[in-house]
């Protein structure tokens, strides 16, 4: 049986391919995010800087995003990753104990989230704490992680200019992220 979805959204992003899959996740700045999976995640065909949220605000922008996470939408090839090992990648860019935002951006666009679009997807991004986060780090406390695990809501791609910023802006992306360390 195929999964069911739990929260089938209309993202304004097309898949390049009917066999690829996606990932929306929220680890703060949505440029750095991309750059992660787009240079060191398998896998990824294209990593897309965006907006999701449930406030009901269609379009939003970098300027009017209430409401919404800056997030990235990972396309995949499911036949060389999955989405574990994105999930992981995800965890490994996100501070797991801030909730109010990431690295050097806070506020409610920079909360960090991982987003399920099915039932498959949510048991896989529990048992990934419960199974590798967890064990890994025993130190952790559970009620102390500030990642959660949320219905993937509706899907809306940042303006052209935060597209691929790291690319197009090396200087600028350069100094953002060197004044983060």
């Amino acid at each position: 049986l195929a999964p069911q979805l739990v929260n089938a959204t209309e993202d304004d992003y097309q898949l390049k391919s009917a066999q690829h899959k996606s990932l929306l996740v929220a680890v703060g700045c949505f440029w750095c995010g991309e750059q992660a999976f787009e240079q060191y995640a398998p896998g990824v065909v294209e990593a897309v800087s965006g907006y999701a949220g449930t406030d009901g605000i269609e379009n939003p922008t970098y300027r009017n995003h209430p409401g919404h996470f800056e997030v990235v939408l990972v396309e995949y090839d499911p036949t060389k990753t999955s989405y574990q090992v994105l999930i992981d990648y995800a965890w490994k860019n996100s501070d797991p104990f801030n909730g109010n935002g990431q690295f050097c951006d806070y506020g409610p666009s920079y909360k960090p989230a991982i987003f399920y679009d099915n039932d498959e997807e949510r048991e896989i991004a529990e048992r990934y704490v419960q199974e590798t986060v967890l064990p890994n780090y025993p130190t952790w406390k559970e009620k102390d992680l500030q990642i959660p695990l949320l219905p993937r809501p509706t899907f809306w791609t940042a303006e052209t200019y935060h597209q691929n910023y790291y690319i197009k802006n090396p200087g600028d992306y350069g100094y953002y992220k060197n004044a983060c360390d």
